[in-house]
């Protein structure tokens, strides 16, 4: 109490430095160093005042300089990684005393894991900015070797067409450090509008070696947070331009925001991306919206991957993948240069425990697999338990039925062979073991004979096909393991296998075929946890947080999974269709079985799902033709279990009320715009998204602003509209009063003269641009249009940076 009475002394006498004082009287540590700070600084009393202050004296320091006098970049950060003993242990033995590394390699390991990682980053092949961002590129590249070559900016030699690069400077100092502003500007402008991916270079060897050609039909078992997804889409849809070598010209003066446009209407392919969480989803769809023309390419679905149902088509014939990527989850040790905190975490009980799982997803993705076709098994950890021991326990359940491809042949990264001996520890004592025999002998009862090196020579010799990334001697890239599988048979039924001993220890596999739902088991026992929560609860307080959370996980959320039920546009509203078609004049070559209505499902009591609304969804999305298929055959009573999906599609068809914003713009209120309203013949307008895809398609309701004036006026006003009596050119006027209220195709001049479509809508008084507001910047970039500074929206450039 006395202190306290002393601190509300000091509180009023000091004007408000009580929590210092607080300090001092209290002995905390550096207290009366932060105290006279607080006292020098007198008159930084705000926080807005001591960021202020704070800034000046960071820019008087100023950054280092060269012998030149320029600032020197600040590529020496290091990541505080605390020794771990038992780490160190684990891994001296199962890198030195394997021969995978000397102890000068192994001094090197050390060095290179406690520092952050590069910048490295993929150029999207088919962006119509690619050729532009190797260029900018090669100029930043030149000039960082005319300043000495401290900084060095490089294409990966082992990526084709450099098609990815290499800072040599970490994330956080491209951020930060005033000498790579412009670069770092650069790389998020690109970032954005996905004509470049950030990925670290380990990372992006599992689907360069997927070998994805044309045509594929991909799955990524274990998919978030979606960088490798995103490069399956991207090299399927690079392998279509190249094979193809078609899609529609650009018209005259447009300007193409790709380098060829996908045929969504022929069987280009489909990535099916899966997580079993879905928040983890939710930042999938949105690493994979960057993409944009792509997206029709993906769909998203939520399955635990050990489960994951067989696709069955309209005759209930199994679909098989030819391309599988299974990047397990895993301890992930081989990213403690980004994620420092691992070090005090690490113990050898993740990998032990981790082991079982990796092998039945591994599994089952071998059953989804086509004869002839790819399965790709990587971890981001440097334990043999999750690694080498996985691909032995792995082929030794698949004999005669998959084969393992010598990874390091297949790409160019300079790599390490994988192992064919290795020790364990035991958790309990940090005790190593060659042998199951000698663990069990000593006690270490949590081991198990998978864990071990195999005894077949045969076997073990198989293992040095795969392929290991080690920080340090070879390259500066985080740890990685990746190993390449070929399915030459089927596997035989789990009723038919011989030789599986599930009782002495051997994983369960999940064959869908002959067993039940597991995972709707699975949830109606959650569903079972929740409702016995509600009955235990000792008052109305908690019976009321017990309730809300049960329906909480009725609705949607990792129970649910945010399902989706998708139906064709055609057979659902023939209307709705039958309007587009009469409204847009849109021919007859647009692929309209592969518009789809979507909705959301909730889960019942029971477990079991329902689809609550039945009207016209506000949305129709549009898939490819692959895309489609899955998505038709994945939800059709055909399969024994259905496929829970949680998105896919690009959104080609937003029903549009034309609300009080709409009537605002003009000036009208919300009358006006339930006036236009009755007056729409159709009330939805193209997406923005969607507009490069129904553009050759359309030949009616497009509205050429043919004065770059009047684009100007339009995507500088606040709600980027123009009225019909402010605009310059005598054409656009005409054609914009002659429409009917409705949606409608913009075609924008640019101060060049070209021209870009964008989704519009025509209210009564006034032509409005219907872009979402992350898009407006790159519009206005596109057109030429400057933004005053005073009146440039800040919230881009704040997520920009925040993003980045």
């Amino acid at each position: 109490k006395a202190t306290v009475s002393v601190l509300n002394w000091c509180s009023a006498a000091c004007g408000g430095t009580s929590s210092a004082l607080g300090r001092v009287i209290m002995g905390g540590k550096g207290a009366k160093r932060k105290l006279a700070e607080r006292k020098t600084d007198g008159d930084a009393e705000s926080p807005q005042e001591r960021k202020r202050v704070k800034a000046e004296k960071k820019e008087k320091k100023g950054p280092p300089l060269d012998e030149h006098g320029n600032p020197k970049p600040r590529t020496d950060v290091r990541v505080h990684a605390k020794p771990n003993a038992a780490f160190e242990k684990f891994y001296r033995a199962n890198l030195i005393d394997t021969g995978l590394l000397s102890e000068a390699g192994w001094e090197k390991f050390l060095a290179t894991m406690a520092k952050p990682l590069p910048t490295t980053f993929w150029i999207t092949p088919t962006d119509a900015a690619a050729r532009g961002v190797k260029e900018t590129l090669h100029e930043y590249r030149r000039k960082a070797e005319a300043g000495g070559g401290e900084v060095v900016v490089r294409p990966l030699p082992w990526v084709a067409d450099e098609a990815a690069w290499f800072i040599d400077a970490p994330r956080a100092v491209l951020r930060k450090d005033p000498t790579f502003a412009q670069l770092h500007k650069f790389l998020i402008h690109h970032t954005e509008k996905g004509a470049i991916s950030r990925q670290e270079e380990a990372s992006m060897v599992p689907a360069h070696l997927l070998g994805i050609e044309t045509g594929a039909r991909c799955l990524d078992m274990c998919a978030a947070p979606g960088s490798k997804t995103a490069q399956m889409l991207s090299m399927l849809a690079a392998a279509n331009f190249k094979a193809k070598g078609r899609g529609f010209p650009a018209e005259e003066g447009e300007v193409n925001q790709l380098l060829g446009r996908i045929d969504y209407g022929e069987d280009e392919g489909v990535v099916v991306a899966n997580d079993l969480s879905s928040e983890r989803v939710d930042t999938l769809v949105h690493q994979i919206k960057r993409l944009k023309k792509l997206y029709p390419l993906a769909v998203f679905t939520s399955h635990d991957a050990r489960y994951f149902p067989t696709l069955r088509d309209d005759a209930g014939a199994a679909r098989p993948f030819t391309k599988i990527l299974c990047d397990v989850m895993c301890g992930g040790d081989g990213t403690l240069r980004k994620a420092p905190h691992m070090w005090r975490q690490w113990d050898a009980k993740e990998s032990l425990k981790l082991h079982p799982m990796q092998v039945q997803i591994a599994l089952r993705a071998a059953r989804l697999l086509e004869i002839g076709g790819r399965l790709v098994y990587s971890t981001c950890s440097l334990s043999p338990i999750e690694n080498e021991a996985a691909v032995a326990h792995i082929l030794k359940r698949t004999p005669n039925t998959l084969r393992l491809v010598d990874a390091r042949k297949l790409i160019g990264i300079a790599s390490h062979p994988g192992t064919a001996a290795w020790k364990v520890m035991d958790p309990k004592t940090s005790e190593m073991y060659a042998t199951l025999a000698d663990a069990r002998a000593a006690g270490a009862d949590a081991l198990r004979s998978y864990h071990f090196p195999p005894t077949d020579p045969k076997l073990a010799a198989e293992l040095t096909k795969c392929l290991r990334l080690i920080p340090g001697e070879r390259g500066d890239y985080g740890g990685f393991f990746v190993a390449v599988f070929e399915k030459m048979a089927e596997l035989p039924r789990k009723r038919d296998r011989a030789g599986v001993d599930e009782a002495a220890g051997d994983v369960e596999e999940f064959d869908s075929d002959c067993d039940g739902d597991v995972e709707l088991a699975e949830r109606q026992t959650q569903l079972s946890k929740y409702r016995a929560n509600v009955d235990r609860a000792q008052n109305d307080i908690e019976k009321a947080k017990a309730k809300a959370k049960l329906e909480r996980v009725l609705g949607g959320g990792d129970l649910a999974r945010e399902v989706a039920r998708y139906t064709p546009l055609p057979e659902a509203f023939p209307g709705v269709l039958r309007g587009m078609v009469e409204s847009f004049g849109i021919s007859g070559a647009l692929p309209v079985n592969q518009l789809l209505c979507r909705y959301h499902l909730e889960l019942k009591e029971d477990g079991s799902l329902y689809q609550p609304h039945e009207g016209v969804p506000n949305r129709i999305l549009f898939l490819s033709k692959a895309a489609a298929d899955v998505v038709r055959w994945g939800t059709s009573s055909k399969n024994q279990r259905p496929w829970r999906i949680v998105s896919g599609g690009l959104r080609i068809l937003v029903r549009d009320r034309m609300d009080s914003k709409a009537g605002a713009a003009e000036g009208e209120g919300e009358g006006s715009a339930k006036k236009a309203t009755a007056e729409a013949k159709f009330d939805s307008r193209f997406a923005q998204e969607a507009v490069e895809l129904v553009r050759p398609y359309v030949s009616k309701r497009i509205v050429a602003v043919g004065d770059f004036e009047d684009t100007l006026r339009m995507l500088r006003h606040k709600d980027k509209s123009i009225a019909f009596h402010d605009l310059k050119s005598d054409a656009t006027h005409e054609a914009a009063t002659a429409l009917s209220c409705g949606g409608c195709l913009l075609s924008l001049t640019t101060s060049t003269g070209q021209h870009v479509y964008v989704s519009g809508l025509r209210t009564k008084h006034a032509l409005n641009v219907y872009v979402d507001k992350h898009e407006i910047g790159e519009l206005r970039r596109l057109c030429g249009v400057l933004m005053p500074e005073a009146d440039a929206p800040a919230e881009d450039a704040a997520k920009a940076e925040e993003e980045a």
